[in-house]
């Protein structure tokens, strides 16, 4: 599990599901789920005792591909209204019951 994109100054986690951003000059994201149960506790769990994806995971399906590198700028397209028609409804019913 690694990071495909790193951010700075945005906080993502505060962000409706639906939001839409523009990476650089092609790439456009739409924010699909924030957090995801770890059902099995995995392999990071019992390396470091915990698992960070129901605080820290945050999920974008790519609407417009694209190359994306370092320093290319990030910009909000439209804030989203809480629905992303790309959601699993099997996250949405657990992140219901997971405590943020």
């Amino acid at each position: 599990f690694a990071e495909n994109i790193t951010t700075e100054g945005i906080n993502l986690m505060a962000l409706p599901l639906g939001t839409q951003l523009k990476i650089g000059d092609d790439v456009l994201l739409e924010l699909s789920q924030q957090g995801k149960v770890c059902h099995k506790k995995c392999a990071i769990f019992y390396l470091a005792g915990d698992c960070i994806f129901p605080r820290e995971g945050i999920f974008f399906v790519a609407l417009t591909g694209g190359k994306v590198k370092a320093g290319d700028s990030i910009d909000m397209v439209k804030l989203g209204d809480g629905t992303c028609e790309y959601t699993p409804q099997e996250a949405l019913d657990e992140l219901a019951n997971t405590p943020r």
